[in-house]
């Protein structure tokens, strides 16, 4: 199965498994006003599939178009904590796994020989400052 459209990952990570592992990582410990644990996943997903550059105003403008409510750079800047990183790599794992056990394509014969493939991202993001201890970089090397 391919996962060609937003509908299918929300079907794939519902708004109520989302809420749960916000609550478990002490994300969202009372009921959100404007910026529901949900709406910051799902606009951070969209925003980093869809813009070529990312930033604080992209991730406010889809969360502003997923919920309904205007959200300001400042409200994500805000949410963006800790228990923030804690809940989004959660979140995030869960999205992983799930879509990965629904991908059933098998291997070509071409394939079959090898014990094991490794894949290797070499993907680059900065980070802010705050969350740079917590996501420390793969190389030295990096400049701020």
């Amino acid at each position: 199965m391919a996962i060609h459209s937003f509908v299918q990952w929300q079907r794939i990570l519902k708004s109520e498994e989302i809420t749960r592992l916000a609550r478990e990582t002490g994300f969202c410990q009372r009921t959100p006003r404007k910026l529901a644990p949900r709406t910051l996943f799902w606009a951070l997903v969209m925003s980093f599939a869809a813009e070529s550059r990312r930033t604080l105003a992209g991730v406010a403008r889809s969360a502003s178009l997923f919920s309904g409510t205007p959200i300001t750079r400042q409200g994500v800047h805000r949410r963006l904590t800790d228990r923030a990183a804690a809940f989004l790599q959660a979140a995030y794992g869960r999205l992983l796994r799930e879509a990965t056990a629904l991908i059933d394509t098998p291997l070509p014969e071409a394939y079959a020989a090898f014990q094991d493939i490794t894949l290797v991202d070499s993907t680059t993001l900065r980070l802010a400052d705050r969350l740079a201890a917590r996501f420390p970089a793969c190389r030295r090397n990096v400049r701020k």
